[in-house]
């Protein structure tokens, strides 16, 4: 065909005119922002494993968005995928052998569309998680998330007015001092005079609205930290007559109190701000409120982040946890009967009182308790037959500070730490044969030191002994304690993987050899600084206990 010249000039002067939008008329420009939207892969409330989160962009971005744009917290980043240009896959796994929330967010000026224009919103999503073992059968009875406004009065009631409330403590409490929002409660500790008391804050309680017998009870919380800060997350028994508020007839502490955080800012060695307190308050068969307490220092503040508090009441026992770790057991004897009744809930930040001391000069006011959620779960539990030693589905823990041969000489970093030193031998240190039946699941060594001088590397080793007396090992790991922290720090071996083990006339021991590095310190009290071995749920009912003095063969 021959080439025509007219209409090649005819066919662009209409394509001119076309891209032109004819005489008169201009070019739409595209000047609207892009936005995200997140959601995740699930149909359940709780994840327990890995989670697929999904952004939705509200037109094409190109390759403008990456993993980097993203701000992570409760689990490990895994592959991200643009799938196209209006979507986008991160895989996340929760952290292990934890309940908590994955918080995610995309801030503004993070990804373009192909006109160039930023997003000029964020957004942020959260999906909770519960990745603790499936053995324990905890099924998720109540929670209250603080998602709205306002308190649900249904369920919360306030106690009001000052009068030291049997600690001789500083604070009026009030109602307006707990505040909801943003899907948080926050308890405000105030400088501020109302009432006769010098102080402000707020405790709320269940009594004669919500009660409960048994359960795991769960608390993620950022505390204050300061001296005569005092918040609790706590239970008492419905026939309390305290105060004449609770509408029981039975006088404190026989009516009973279950304490399952508490944190006493402050002190003299600073170590307060650090540490979460266990305790139980009754009366034994001696009429006596022997009130035992454990209690677990972290490795930094309890103001610094948030943090899981958990106690596991059963008709057996107590364990206390923070973030998924065990720290503390106590199994009922026959003179806990009182533990067999509805408790109701309690929280509240008090300021002053008896057992921490009240504010000084080094005191920083406001202060704040701010909780995301409280659980209950419950499961189906053993008879209540309370005998010491067959309480089923405890977690064992084994404290190191009750090994006589651990615990040579009076330690003085702050006045009263059992001190041991490593030098490098063979073998530096191993623990007494310790029996009990444990599941499968990630066995832990924690030890508590002073930071060393230098590079020293530390082997942690965990063997298994036949009634015979030979030995298998069963898992070992290295690290250096210089790179875990500074201070007066705590190291942590981690042993996954290991088979569940049920030791019938057989026994462990754990194994410490420093290899290389200049003389390392231990530091072995059991209440702020615990070294300690943590091993997996005993679903076969054997409480651990560390043996008498005269049953632990020692030395290298």
């Amino acid at each position: 065909m021959g080439h025509n010249p007219r209409l090649s000039i005819a066919l662009l002067l209409c394509a001119w005119l076309t891209a032109c939008g004819g005489a008169g008329s201009s070019v739409a420009v595209d000047q609207v922002a892009p936005t995200v939207s997140i959601t995740d892969n699930l149909t359940v409330a709780t994840a327990s494993g890995p989670v697929s989160l999904i952004f939705l962009f509200s037109e094409d971005i190109g390759n403008s968005f990456s993993a980097d744009d993203i701000a992570l917290s409760g689990g490990t980043a895994g592959s991200f995928t643009i799938v196209s240009g209006t979507r986008a896959t991160l895989e996340v796994t929760p952290t292990a052998n934890a309940a908590g929330s994955i918080q995610v967010s995309v801030s503004a000026g993070k990804f373009t569309d192909l006109a160039n224009n930023s997003n000029l919103l964020g957004t942020s999503y959260a999906r909770a998680f519960d990745t603790r073992s499936a053995s324990n059968d905890w099924v998720l009875n109540w929670s209250d998330e603080f998602n709205g406004n306002a308190l649900d009065m249904t369920v919360w009631s306030y106690d009001l007015g000052a009068s030291g409330w049997g600690n001789n403590e500083s604070q009026y409490y009030q109602a307006q001092n707990a505040v909801v929002k943003d899907g948080f409660l926050t308890i405000t500790a105030k400088k501020e005079a109302v009432g006769g008391a010098p102080y402000t804050s707020a405790r709320l309680q269940t009594s004669r609205k919500k009660t409960f017998t048994y359960g795991r009870f769960e608390m993620r919380a950022k505390l204050p930290g300061t001296q005569g800060m005092w918040p609790a997350f706590w239970l008492l028994g419905e026939t309390c007559n305290s105060f004449g508020l609770y509408g029981g007839s039975v006088n404190w502490p026989a009516c009973g109190e279950i304490d399952a955080m508490e944190m006493i800012g402050g002190l003299n060695d600073g170590s307060g701000d650090f540490t979460t307190h266990g305790t139980l308050h009754y009366l034994n068969a001696a009429g006596i409120n022997p009130a035992p307490s454990l209690a677990y220092r972290n490795a930094t503040r309890l103001s610094a982040d948030f943090h899981t508090y958990t106690i596991d009441w059963t008709p057996q026992s107590f364990t206390w946890y923070i973030d998924g770790i065990p720290y503390g057991t106590k199994v009922l004897t026959a003179d806990m009967g009182i533990f067999q009744k509805p408790f109701f809930l309690m929280l509240n930040l008090a300021v002053g009182g008896n057992r921490g001391g009240w504010p000084n000069a080094s005191t920083v006011f406001p202060q704040t308790y701010v909780i995301d959620y409280l659980r209950h779960y419950t499961k189906t539990y053993p008879a209540a037959n309370p005998v010491v030693g067959t309480a089923a589905g405890l977690p064992s823990v084994f404290h190191l500070n009750n090994d006589p041969h651990l615990n040579v000489a009076a330690g003085k970093l702050s006045g009263y730490q059992p001190l041991l030193t490593l030098a490098n031998n063979t073998l530096s240190w191993y623990s007494p044969y310790l029996s009990g039946s444990y599941d499968a699941g990630v066995w832990s060594a924690s030890f508590w030191t002073p930071p060393p001088s230098g590079l020293t590397s530390l082997r942690a080793r965990i063997y298994r002994q036949s009634a015979a007396g030979s030995e298998v090992l069963l898992g070992e790991a290295t690290l250096d304690p210089a790179s875990t922290g500074s201070g007066n720090h705590i190291s942590k071996f981690s042993f996954p993987g290991l088979p569940a083990v049920t030791l019938n006339g057989e026994s462990i021991r754990l194994e410490l050899t420093k290899l290389s590095g200049p003389a390392l310190t231990l530091i072995v009290n059991g209440n702020d600084f615990d070294s300690r071995l943590d091993l997996p749920w005993s679903g076969a009912g054997t409480v651990a206990g560390y043996p008498a003095a005269a049953a632990t063969p020692f030395g290298p």
